[in-house]
């Protein structure tokens, strides 16, 4: 079934690629249907702030991807983002013998145009990915104004040159997928590398991949932590999007939330700089306390609350949690109120509801419920306490 779905999807992608220009059309963004895992949705914090969806790493034909920046366009339509990062490698373009010219802006400009044509609500980003071999592995620049003054180095170089050159166009820099490329040095007090060390001393850098295309790191979110990095998720796609990510199967795309007064590209550059970010990896969450109690308390809700009649239970109360968010929520409710129609465990689908009921409640406006987001961590090992009022 897999194979023949992505069969399809190449197929369907070729097509597109080929036709002319003014007779291309990306796939509508669809209206979100509770069944819809694609679409990432979450509803705005109690304080105003918009939780917008925002992957930061992906490829296309103008490196080592396999896909025109078009059709990264109508993915990020798809999957209902904000706003994603065109970051091509520097150092490597395989395909330039069928992709001609040196200008590396141009997969921005080509997306750009087509998000102007279309009337996308997905911005792009300019970035580029700098590429270096051990000790350093790969970084992600992202908001730069001129990737062609970005200087291009030997895979054995010393990334500084290229990470200054972008950090004076205003650049945001992110450390890509540490765990697997460098490396971190596991077991150490601090798995970050001195190298790395030296970069951030340096302000070379500002936030770092915690999870990346299928992969997630306790270890880099820890480092992230610790050095008060942004925390960061992140696609990686270089393929189409539904056969790297499985979204066929009910996944979506690994991604960051940035949390920012507006959708505007200077508000969330300036909320990834504040590291008002958490990382979206297979329908949980990772970030800090901050953070996390905004989205997760801005999308779980009491929506109704009522006195039930029983004659086993004294003071019974029907509360309706709401969950506009477009991943479940899984809880662990406080032992001082286990609901009585349900265990001490329960889920709340993604845009949909619990109903449960509780007993011994004296007071029943004011009262609350205390639980555990099993699937929202604050650290490694941690879950985000949350009361819903």
């Amino acid at each position: 079934m897999l194979k023949a779905q992505l069969v399809a999807s190449i197929a369907v992608a070729l097509l597109m690629a080929a036709a002319p220009a003014g007779a291309q059309s990306p796939p509508e963004r669809t209206s979100t249907r509770a069944h819809d895992t694609r679409a990432i949705e979450f509803p705005a914090t109690a304080a105003g702030d918009r939780v917008l969806a925002v992957d930061t790493h992906t490829h296309t034909l103008f490196s080592d991807g396999l896909v025109w920046p078009t059709i990264r366009l109508w993915e990020a339509e798809q999957d209902h983002l904000a706003a994603y990062a065109l970051t091509d490698h520097l150092e490597a373009r395989p395909h330039k013998g069928d992709v001609l010219g040196d200008d590396r802006n141009r997969p921005y400009a080509i997306a750009t145009a087509e998000a102007a044509r279309i009337k996308s609500r997905v911005q792009p980003i300019n970035g580029a990915e700098i590429t270096r071999e051990l000790p350093w592995g790969h970084f992600n620049v992202l908001f730069v104004t001129d990737v062609n003054a970005i200087p291009v180095g030997d895979l054995k170089s010393d990334p500084r040159p290229a990470l200054r050159a972008a950090r004076g166009q205003g650049a945001v820099i992110i450390w890509n997928h540490p765990w697997a490329y460098p490396g971190l040095d596991r077991g150490a007090g601090d798995p970050m590398p001195a190298g790395h060390r030296a970069l951030l001393a340096d302000g070379l850098m500002d936030a770092v991949e915690i999870a990346n295309s299928a992969q997630y790191s306790s270890e880099a979110f820890d480092m992230a932590l610790k050095h008060g990095l942004a925390v960061v998720g992140a696609s990686d796609v270089h393929g189409l999007i539904d056969s790297d990510l499985q979204i066929p199967e009910g996944q979506h795309r690994t991604t960051t939330l940035v949390l920012a007064p507006d959708t505007s590209i200077a508000a969330i550059r300036d909320a990834v700089l504040r590291k008002r970010t958490a990382a979206l990896f297979r329908q949980a969450l990772y970030g800090r306390e901050r953070e996390l109690s905004e989205i997760v308390g801005g999308a779980l809700r009491i929506a109704g609350r009522r006195r039930v009649e029983s004659f086993l239970t004294r003071d019974v109360v029907e509360l309706e949690v709401r969950n506009d968010a477009s991943i479940p929520f899984h809880l662990r409710f406080d032992p001082a109120a286990i609901p009585l129609t349900a265990s001490r465990l329960a889920v709340v689908p993604a845009r949909g509801k619990l109903v449960i009921q509780v007993a011994n409640v004296s007071d029943l406006d004011a009262f609350t419920v205390k639980a555990e987001v099993l699937n929202a961590f604050v650290e490694p090992g941690r879950n985000l306490a949350l009361t819903l009022r």
